[in-house]
């Protein structure tokens, strides 16, 4: 008997031990009466239509901020034309025809610098990340002092040489060590312009260099959007993914629970840094997560894993 087999004669079996008869239900009925987290499995679990149905059942219980992360580009062509004709507000896409993501915004120092060291790792850059480093501090150290600390404030500075930036920071009162920092290190700095180079073509999906839009995962909720959309193709799906787990860890701290959708997300393996996240939060009960892919287990091989509330199968 095949696992599916398996599958549906063990819930057969406990449905009628609790009395549960089988019934037939459209989809967007089942997502607006369900409560708790969600996994659907399976051919049809990319299907467009049904992916849309979630989305806006879940804005009509209007219970908690949604962040929807999706690879398939039709249902952010499908979000815009429905947010045209008003069918629901306070939506937020990033995607390519609409890219206000701005990468980094509201991140910390530490979290910024090791997007940096990540970025050096791939790019084979060896001997001297260590000066890169203390390069990259001293200048998030000038960014913080003139700007928001983000992506585009960075490259932005970066496209000064570096007496200019060194000249910035003592205008901006800073101690002479950020000073020499940026003078001495100067072959990092190079390095440096190249590494956040690389960074931007990871965000170049849904991110316009030097583009500073404010929007952000954090910013949607402080604004109270309901919805901030997504699209996740990326050249580097690593990088990509711990931003993404580090922006939900920024909307946590904010005090508030959040409901996640990923639909046929692209992750390393099953020990992703984002994917690990979102199951540790949502045992804790801090993320309500809707599981979306044709193949779960390939993701999520340990049955601990695939404790959802809610499962349908395709």
């Amino acid at each position: 008997m095949s696992n599916r087999g398996r599958i549906t004669r063990e819930c057969e079996f406990l449905n009628r031990k609790r009395n549960v008869f089988e019934g037939i239900i459209d989809n967007r009925s089942f997502f607006q009466n369900i409560r708790g987290d969600l996994l659907v499995s399976g051919e049809r679990a990319g299907d467009q239509e049904m992916i849309l149905n979630l989305v806006e059942s879940c804005m009509e219980k209007a219970d908690m901020p949604i962040i929807l992360l999706s690879g398939h580009l039709g249902v952010f062509t499908e979000l815009q034309r429905r947010r045209t004709q008003d069918a629901f507000s306070n939506v937020r896409i990033a995607s390519p025809s609409e890219k206000t993501y701005h990468p980094f915004l509201g991140m910390s120092k530490q979290q910024i610098q090791r997007f940096v060291s990540l970025a050096a790792e791939k790019m084979g850059i060896g001997v001297l990340i260590g000066k890169v480093m203390i390069y990259t501090a001293a200048l998030l150290d000038i960014v913080a002092a003139k700007y928001p600390v983000s992506l585009p404030a960075m490259a932005g500075l970066l496209q000064e040489d570096d007496d200019v930036i060194s000249e910035v920071a003592m205008e901006c009162g800073l101690s002479n060590v950020v000073v020499d920092n940026i003078r001495s290190n100067h072959e990092a700095g190079i390095v440096l312009r190249r590494i956040c180079g690389k960074l931007e073509e990871v965000f170049e999906e849904v991110y316009t260099p030097g583009s500073d839009t404010g929007y952000s995962f954090a910013t949607g909720i402080r604004d109270h959007g309901r919805l901030f959309a997504f699209y996740t193709a990326s050249r580097d799906y690593q990088i990509l993914n711990t931003c993404l787990k580090e922006e939900l860890y920024n909307c946590l701290k904010q005090g508030t629970r959040l409901r996640v959708i990923l639909d046929e997300m692209i992750f390393e393996n099953e020990e992703d840094e984002l994917l690990r996240y979102l199951l540790r939060e949502k045992m804790q009960g801090r993320i309500e997560l809707m599981f979306l892919a044709q193949n779960p287990v390939k993701w999520l091989p340990e049955a601990a894993d695939l404790a959802f509330a809610n499962v349908v199968m395709f």
